[in-house]
This record gives structure tokens, C-alpha cells and sequence, in this order.
């Protein structure tokens, strides 16, 4: 057959770093494996080439799309988060085993290059046990594990692909991981600790309500803990928004509970934020949700009153004169911090054990200022 395969994301891309798609490349090994003419579109000449089978791939909504005329053709198969209304098909086992075709896009000697690209499962939710050989692609290379919700999976299915994956040096993921099914189970949580994980591998963690925050730090804290190795990325805390609108008191306990969660993730050293609503105005009080995960990314080892301070003024005012002018700071600080001037701890907390001292701020004038809340 011929086929053609057509990566928009990549050939839209102006930079073409790190744009390689894992799933493009395992199709390309596919086909190649069973003797078809594969026509990667690298130019304007390479899309209407004659076709028997067609991919278009598009995962970024940003990324321009194909001509109308393969919106209608039954020989295209779509691809991609971008277009998962017009997908029509799954990878089957073949493929996920495939070791992808690290020579198909042009760009050597990138980090999508030199990483093992490995699917754990098939579209039916099994394990795949039997797959391609990649030990023979580079050498200094990491294992990335690219099924996007894999824990998500039966746990049986779930077990055995991490007792694979205990086998393999260097794991890391590409996608946030849910803490939810490793929290509820101690079977898992222990199998996943025994990976060999990749130097320096950042693994992010996909986004869980309030109720299971509490366990996420312990169970986070235990992990960094005995797998001190790998970068701390921040804890997603989601939040409903649209309750904001219909109840202030809804709004005020959220804010509530997410800023006793940042004083418990900072005492055990693990950066808080939260979810970014789709829109702004999806809550009233954006404002300080928004500034929360603000600090967080950036600055989580500084305090909330350092952090306001250093940001709209440049430095961080520790002298009494400056406090005893509400004139100078009441305009800068008023919205940011009449909702958190009396949770002490939240505001003066540091990291770990440490703190700003409360003698800096006089409490009474505070106190007489900043009496209105949200």
C-alpha cells in the first residue's frame, strides 16, 4: 500500500524541537514492517501524493488545518486530541508493540530521539506483553512511557505493566500521573516505587479535588522521600468554579482550604497550586486563586507576604517605618491580602520550618485596615 502520514503539528511548526509524536513514529515502523511505501509529508508536494491509506495527526488546536477535500475522503484516518471528534479508528496491539521509527523526522540527535517510546497498553485497557525490541536504538537513553492515562487502567493490568517496567533502567512519563488509584492502593504505590527512575525526570501530577489533597501531600512527601532524585513538580489542587458565582461563602471556604493545603505542602517541602479555570470570569475571585498558583511555580519557598511585597515593589520591606504609612502600601496590597491577613501562619510561612517573624507587620494596624474580606 501506499501510505501517507501527515504530522501537522510538526509541519506547521516553526522551530521543529521536540515536536516528534510518539504514535506517528510507531505508525511509520508499522507500515514499514508490513512492506508499505510510507510517505512522510515534509513539503508542499509531499500531500497530494498518490494514497491508499491516509493519517493526518493534529494534537494542537493552534495548528492549521488540511485542505477540505480530505475532510470527506474514506480512506483518511484523524488522529490527535485536536480532532478526536473525527477520529475513527485505534491503534491496535501491533502497533502500540511497534518500536517507534526514530529515523522518520529529518532532526537528529534531539531528546525525542534518544528516549524509548513506550506504550503500556492496548485500546482494550490490557497490558501489551509482547513488544519490539528498543535496547538496539541508543545508548544513554530513557524510557518514556507515553499512554497518557495509564493508571487510570484495571489494576491487575496496571501491576503488571509496572512489574515490566521495574525490568527497564531510566523510566519517566510523559504525562501527569493521577495520584488518586497509587494513593488508594498499597499494592501499587509499591510497585511504582520500585521503578528505576530517570535522573533529574520530572513527573507531573494530574490535578485531584480538595478531598484527596490531604493524602496527596503525605503520600508525596513519602515518595520524594525514599526516591529523592526526581524533580518536585507542584501538587494540581481543582477546584468547582462555577459554585463561586452562585455562593460567596463557597468562594471564601475554597480559598480557605487551598491555603491551609499550601501550609501543609510547604511544611513538607511540596509546592501547592491550582487548576486555571478554563476563563477567568469562570469565578469572581480569580484573582487570588490565579496569584496563588502564580507563586507557587515560581517562588514557593518565599513567603505569601514576601511574595506580594517582592512583586509589586521589588524588595521586601522589613522596617517599621514603612508600615506605620498605610498610605504607601494600602493601594499595592489591599485586594491581595485583606482575605489573608489574619491566617498568620499562611501568610508568614516560608518553607519547611522556616518563617518571616511577626514582628515585621504590626497586627493592630493590619487589623484596622484590612477589615472587609472578598
Amino acid at each position: 500500500m501506499k501510505v501517507t502520514i501527515w504530522d501537522l503539528d510538526y509541519y506547521y511548526s516553526s522551530t521543529k524541537v521536540n515536536c516528534f509524536n510518539p504514535d506517528v513514529m510507531r505508525l511509520s515502523s508499522y507500515h514499514k514492517q508490513r512492506g508499505d511505501d510510507v510517505n512522510f509529508v515534509l513539503s508542499p508536494d509531499d500531500i497530494f501524493r498518490p494514497f491508499d491509506l491516509y493519517y493526518i495527526i493534529k494534537e494542537n488546536k493552534k495548528t492549521p488545518n488540511p485542505p477540505l477535500q480530505f475532510y470527506t475522503d474514506s480512506r483518511v484516518k484523524w488522529w490527535g486530541k485536536a480532532v478526536k471528534q473525527r477520529v475513527n479508528w485505534e491503534m491496535n496491539a501491533a502497533m502500540i508493540a511497534c518500536r517507534p521509527d526514530y529515523l522518520l523526522y529529518p532532526e537528529k540527535e534531539t531528546k525525542m530521539e534518544r528516549s524509548d517510546q513506550v506504550r503500556l497498553f492496548g485500546p482494550d485497557g490490557k497490558f501489551v506483553e509482547r513488544r519490539q525490541d528498543w535496547e538496539n536504538a541508543y545508548t544513554s537513553k530513557h524510557t518514556l512511557v507515553v499512554d497518557e492515562n495509564w493508571i487510570g487502567n484495571d489494576k491487575v493490568e496496571v501491576a503488571k505493566a509496572l512489574k515490566w517496567l521495574q525490568t527497564i533502567q531510566n523510566v519517566s512519563f510523559l504525562y501527569p500521573i493521577s495520584l488518586i488509584p497509587l494513593i488508594g492502593s498499597k499494592i501499587l504505590t509499591e510497585q511504582f516505587l520500585k521503578l528505576k527512575f530517570h535522573k533529574g525526570s520530572v513527573i507531573k501530577w494530574g490535578g485531584l479535588y480538595v478531598g484527596y489533597a490531604k493524602e496527596a501531600i503525605d503520600w508525596l512527601a513519602d515518595f520524594y522521600r525514599i526516591v529523592p532524585n526526581i524533580k518536585r513538580e507542584p501538587l494540581v489542587i481543582k477546584v468547582y468554579w462555577d459554585s463561586h458565582w452562585k455562593s460567596k461563602e463557597t468562594a471564601l471556604l475554597d480559598f480557605k482550604n487551598i491555603r491551609e493545603l499550601v501550609v501543609l505542602g510547604k511544611r513538607k517541602e511540596i509546592a501547592v497550586t491550582v487548576e486555571e479555570p478554563e476563563r477567568r470570569l469562570d469565578t469572581p475571585y480569580f484573582l487570588f486563586f490565579e496569584e496563588v498558583t502564580k507563586w507557587m511555580n515560581k517562588s514557593p519557598r518565599i513567603s505569601w507576604l514576601e511574595w506580594i511585597t517582592l512583586k509589586y515593589l521589588g524588595k521586601f520591606i522589613d522596617n517599621q517605618d514603612y508600615w506605620n504609612s498605610p498610605q504607601k502600601w494600602n493601594e499595592v496590597f489591599r485586594d491581595l491580602l485583606r482575605q489573608t491577613y489574619q491566617d498568620v501562619e499562611f501568610l508568614l510561612l516560608q518553607w519547611g520550618n522556616k518563617s518571616v517573624s511577626e514582628n515585621v507587620v504590626p497586627w493592630l494596624m493590619w487589623q484596622d485596615q484590612f477589615k472587609l474580606g472578598l
